[in-house]
């Protein structure tokens, strides 16, 4: 009988963790799934720096995922929940993994595409980290990953995720649902995206095979943001609203946090095809056709 592997997931609680979750399960892998709960065997508390290392012995992967919601207004507070839910929780286990005797033969911690300048220029993952809030979190982030000890790493810069049961198509659904849907700002700004069950796929991928380094997730066919909403509208077989909401109300309603919706992010994903990986939704159609309807 062949032996089921364990896979510690910390975030496990989240969108992409309990998608993750149902995949892992379904390949034959034990998950087991880092907890606030006091009551489980695998709790923690990043900020009271509680965790038995000794549930370590028996976890053959670990996947990182640690972090704070970021599509919310970005006040003082939030930011620091932001940054602390990603650079402290990740060093705190960091340093437990490297502190114990362990088995486990890879480490794969999240990061984003926030890790790169905005612009219209296609960024592969040599281009140059970004000079904003987001690029400055996901350059610590990556930086606590990379202190894990003896154990093969995969770093993934992840895209905007696409699933019904979170995240931007999530809070699109309704207006679109009304014939309320439109285009933000100049709409031609780039979303790198990645449907949910390609990124469980690739974390798989990444995880079984022996590559290393780091690879953006996201799909083969970035496209703008009005492509992207008129797709959706067809996809919901609903109109679309002309004109694009202006830049200025973008501003006003979601403050800095704006930015990351204005502005242009083109995103490779070569690296990580040209190491084997396939995806089963490259086309953005399609994608929502799977997640929608």
């Amino acid at each position: 009988m062949l032996k089921k592997y364990n896979v510690l997931i910390a975030g496990g609680s989240g969108l992409i963790g309990q998608c993750l979750k149902t995949y892992l399960i379904k390949s034959n892998y034990n998950v087991k799934i880092l907890s606030r709960n006091r009551k489980s065997k695998y709790y923690w508390n990043p900020k009271k720096n509680e965790l038995d290392a000794s549930i370590l012995s028996e976890i053959d992967y670990v996947i990182n995922l640690c972090g704070s919601k970021i599509d919310k207004r970005w006040t003082n507070k939030a930011k620091k929940e932001i940054y602390t839910s990603r650079i402290n929780s990740t060093k705190f286990l960091i340093k437990k993994i490297n502190s114990t005797k362990t088995k486990i033969k890879k480490y794969i911690g999240a990061s984003a595409i926030g890790y790169y300048e905005y612009g219209r220029n296609l960024k592969n993952e040599n281009s140059k980290k970004g000079s904003h809030f987001l690029s400055d979190i996901c350059f610590k982030w990556e930086n606590e990953h990379k202190k894990i000890q003896n154990i093969p790493i995969c770093i993934l810069r992840i895209g905007v995720v696409l699933s019904k049961e979170g995240g931007m198509l999530n809070k699109l659904l309704l207006p679109f649902s009304l014939n309320l849907g439109s285009s933000l700002g100049a709409g031609s700004q780039k979303i790198s995206w990645i449907h949910i069950e390609d990124l469980s796929k690739m974390m798989f991928f990444c995880l079984k095979d022996e590559i290393t380094g780091t690879f953006n997730a996201v799909s083969p066919k970035p496209v703008s943001n009005h492509f992207f909403s008129i797709t959706l509208a067809k996809v919901k077989s609903k109109y679309i609203l002309l004109p694009n909401i202006p830049t200025f109300v973008i501003k006003i309603i979601f403050g800095e946090m704006s930015t990351m919706i204005l502005n242009s992010l083109e995103i490779s994903s070569k690296k990580i095809e040209n190491q084997g990986f396939s995806f089963t939704y490259s086309e953005l159609e399609t994608a929502l056709k799977k997640i929608i309807t």
